[in-house]
């Protein structure tokens, strides 16, 4: 493009812009070809500018924060054994132990896991429990801090 050409489009721009809108409503079918033809060509960019723009905003971690903070009180919002209330100790149990097994027939595994959960009525099978009574009773079948709490050890040996 020429000097003169970009010195015309300066001035011009509310003109432009005025002729882009109007053009894009009287063809909604064209405009939705040429953005199907721009996304196909260009979806490498689309995507790393996505990224960029999560990671610099944080949205994702607000968002699945929100998320995991609903199911947490949809829950009850404590440990089940202990008691603790404190959100970041907080993780999802399965009752009678294969949780593996179980998200692997779900598919959902992670935070796509706690969607998961969000989206249907709570689950009879699934407790809150902290990290520390969650990994006693996977390890060694039983929570100190309630040592009625037992469950049977699913697999490997029994560790002493």
């Amino acid at each position: 493009m020429g000097e003169r050409q970009n010195c015309w489009k300066r001035k011009n721009r509310p003109a432009m812009n005025l002729y882009r809108r109007k053009w894009m409503k009287n063809n909604p079918k064209k405009r939705q070809e040429y953005e199907r033809r721009y996304v196909k060509k260009h979806r490498a960019e689309i995507n790393a500018r996505r990224r960029k723009w999560k990671s610099e905003t944080g949205y994702d971690r607000r968002r699945n924060r929100k998320i995991r903070e609903r199911v947490i009180k949809k829950y009850g919002g404590k440990c089940a054994c202990c008691g603790i209330r404190v959100f970041e100790f907080l993780s999802f149990d399965h009752k009678k132990g294969r949780g593996k097994q179980h998200r692997e027939g779900i598919l959902r595994t992670g935070q796509k896991f706690v969607i998961w959960l969000d989206k249907r009525p709570r689950q009879k099978n699934i407790q809150l429990l902290c990290h520390n009574c969650n990994q006693a009773l996977g390890h060694y079948g039983y929570c100190p801090h309630s040592p009625k709490n037992t469950r049977p050890i699913l697999h490997g040996r029994k560790r002493v």
